[in-house]
This record gives structure tokens, C-alpha cells and sequence, in this order.
């Protein structure tokens, strides 16, 4: 069976018609499914300014610079976050953290640079130690916001 070439002009619009129908129910069923994920998701709280920042990798490919990142978000701390490319570190970076590794958090009140020194078999205590100091930081925070007796 053929087609006038008119006909088939007649099909081709009819189906171009169609099509942008249906693309235009798809695209209004996704904006539904949008709206109804983000009332489903918790409120944000609007942060703080800023007591901390984290420099880490650019990639997110560093697990040590995951797990402050992961303990930051946990714990609600308002932080700033600043990248840090792993081939070309800036140089000012490098003066702030003379070993360039990643992760490195800054505690904004006193300036003190919380850094890994060194890497080894070990390198996993070196990151604890750079929490540690955040946490160190924190529960001095807590203690003063809280004296005893009160």
C-alpha cells in the first residue's frame, strides 16, 4: 500500500502533533513528581554564619575528606566548603598547609589550620586527628555556652 507524498505529509504532522502532546504530559507528570519529592523532603534550616571551613578535593574522590565532610553534615555545623584541585593546589593553599593534603579544616575564631602532617600505613589516625581538633573545638564551645551549675 502507498501513500500519497501529501498523505504521508498529513502522518508525519499528525504524529509530530502527537508526540509534542505527549512530551508536554511527560514533562508536566515530572514537574508533579518534582513538587511532591521536595514537600516530602525535611525543611532546611537556614545556617549560621560559618564557624568552620573545610578545603578538600575537588573530585570528592578523598574517603578522609568524606568522612569530616559526612561527620560535619551529621553534627548540623554551619562550615564553609572550599575546593582544592589535587594537580594544580594554590598556592596560597600550600603556604596555609605546607604538606598540599586534603582534607583541612579552618576554625574561623581563632584562625587555627586543623591539617593531615603526615601520610603513612596510617593515614586514617592522621584525618582523626584533624576531627579530633574540630571536636576538641566544639565541646570548648559547648562548655563555655554551658557553664556548670546553670
Amino acid at each position: 500500500m502507498q501513500f500519497s507524498e501529501e498523505a504521508r505529509e498529513a502522518m508525519r504532522q499528525e504524529m509530530q502533533a502527537q508526540a509534542e502532546v505527549e512530551q508536554e504530559a511527560a514533562r508536566a507528570q515530572i514537574a508533579a513528581q518534582w513538587v511532591a519529592l521536595e514537600s516530602a523532603l525535611p525543611a532546611t534550616e537556614s545556617r549560621d554564619a560559618p564557624v568552620l571551613t573545610l578545603y578538600r578535593d575537588t573530585n570528592g574522590w578523598c574517603p578522609f575528606c568524606e568522612r569530616v565532610w559526612l561527620q560535619l553534615e551529621q553534627k548540623g555545623l554551619p562550615y564553609e566548603e572550599v575546593l582544592i584541585s589535587l594537580k594544580d593546589k594554590p598556592a596560597w593553599y600550600l603556604e596555609m598547609v605546607p604538606t598540599g593534603l586534603v582534607p583541612a579544616v579552618k576554625i574561623e575564631s581563632s584562625g587555627e589550620v586543623c591539617a593531615v602532617v603526615r601520610v603513612g600505613l596510617n593515614r586514617g589516625a592522621a584525618v582523626l586527628w584533624c576531627w579530633g581538633a574540630v571536636r576538641a573545638y566544639l565541646w570548648a564551645r559547648v562548655r563555655a555556652s554551658n557553664p556548670p551549675g546553670h
